[in-house]
């Protein structure tokens, strides 16, 4: 439909290269003026282009997430390898907003990111971490990346 629409015919990305190598640049501007620990590896895992998506996607929401629902100065987010998995972990370290911020969409971000999530094969946990929250996706690593230019 999208492509019916352009009139030039040109196409565009369904998403930027190198997503998880953005993924820093990513968290510092949807968490605004909150400090962002990033604590990404070296190299990215061999994740699938579209496990890499999700786990991208995720972490916006999460992030906008804290925007709208923390009164928290900094947050963290990290991304690391256990155990056959790529782990995308979101701390938010509170408080929470006495008023959280609503931003219209009605309260479907969790929902998304398990559904993100369990696309790809991996799982979602989320819920209170002391005074704040943990958002904690989980995706399978790559065996075989056929036809993306991977592994």
């Amino acid at each position: 439909m999208v492509h019916t629409l352009r009139a030039d015919g040109a196409s565009a990305p369904l998403a930027p290269g190198d997503l998880l190598a953005e993924l820093n640049r990513t968290a510092q501007r949807v968490a605004g003026e909150r400090q962002v620990r990033v604590d990404l590896p070296g190299l990215a895992p061999a994740v699938s282009r579209d496990a890499e998506l999700a786990l991208v996607r995720i972490a916006q929401e999460a992030l906008t997430n804290v925007v709208l629902h923390s009164g928290a100065d900094s947050l963290n987010l990290s991304l690391r390898e256990v155990e056959g998995s790529v782990l995308l972990d979101v701390v938010d370290p509170g408080p929470a907003l006495e008023r959280a911020v609503s931003d219209g969409s009605g309260g479907n971000g969790l929902v998304h990111m398990r559904e993100r999530a369990l696309a790809v094969g991996g799982n979602l946990r989320v819920g209170p971490d002391g005074e704040g929250w943990r958002v904690s996706a989980r995706v399978p690593l790559a065996i075989a990346n056929e036809g993306d230019g991977r592994g």
